[in-house]
């Protein structure tokens, strides 16, 4: 069903491409070469340009539309919750015709579930002054986006903060999917937050979950799991993205720990 779209990790790629070949002289951003925006794609890059004041864009006729309205500088697309800040002190508000469409996929439990953890999980991990979240519906599909990311520590910094061991930067992933958790002080103790998290996207749902922390990032699907290495100072502090299909999903047998191996 999610073969007309690139997955996850092909998307945070294309985004990789676009830092990779921008000129810090150059006071634009240039997504032209990308014909099909994602949140993945499309929040880091806006949270790039943002860090070293960028705010122009190149797009091609394609993605013009989309560009403008996620900025919120054209009426808003039906199917996206554009671009949104929150705040430590605060919580994102999602507007009321979004949100009743996002519920059918997952269903309503398991989408706030879903998004209720990714905000909790910023709040309660990261040290984060300012979040950015980005939605995406693609009925057409049948699939929905969703992606957020902090200017926090990141998951790397966060457990060099709390003296944990990790190899380097994907391991630190790695742990923290198997529920390592630096919002618990008795290391004998696992958080479960992100474990569900991903074991709801990827089992109950049959999705797919990219995070990118630091200079890592891991990709799940049902059938595999993916590290990857990532270019020092592209992401600063964490970016979770999710595809979910456009299902009902029971979330309980989802909430006990399991073990994603490498």
């Amino acid at each position: 069903m999610t073969s007309r779209i690139p997955n996850l990790l092909d998307d945070f790629k294309k985004f990789e491409k676009i830092i990779k070949n921008h000129d810090l002289n150059n006071d634009e951003l240039d997504l032209s070469q990308i014909d099909f925006l994602t949140p993945t794609i499309l929040l880091p890059s806006i949270n790039f340009a943002e860090n070293i004041n960028i705010k122009n864009y190149i797009v091609n006729d394609k993605t013009d539309h989309c560009i403008k309205s996620i900025l919120g500088l054209e009426e808003p697309i039906i199917t996206s919750m554009p671009y949104k800040k929150f705040t430590n002190k605060n919580n994102i508000e999602i507007d009321s015709k979004f949100s009743d469409q996002i519920k059918e996929y997952g269903g309503v439990n398991a989408t706030q579930f879903l998004i209720g953890e990714m905000i909790n999980n910023i709040h309660d991990h990261s040290d984060f002054t300012i979040g950015y979240a980005l939605a995406q519906l693609f009925p057409n599909i049948g699939v929905a986006d969703i992606s957020f990311m902090d200017n926090g520590v990141s998951i790397p910094g966060r457990f060099e903060e709390y003296g944990f061991e990790f190899k380097n930067d994907c391991d630190a992933i790695h742990q923290a999917i198997n529920g390592r958790s630096t919002a618990i002080k008795n290391e004998e103790m696992r958080g479960t937050g992100l474990n569900s998290t991903i074991r709801l996207v990827t089992e109950g749902n049959k999705g797919s979950i990219l995070i990118a922390s630091r200079n890592g990032a891991c990709y799940i699907n049902e059938k595999e799991i993916n590290y990857k290495s990532v270019e020092d100072k592209y992401i600063k502090g964490t970016l979770i993205s999710i595809r979910v299909r456009k299902n009902s999903i029971d979330i309980y047998p989802y909430m006990e720990k399991t073990t994603f191996k490498k």
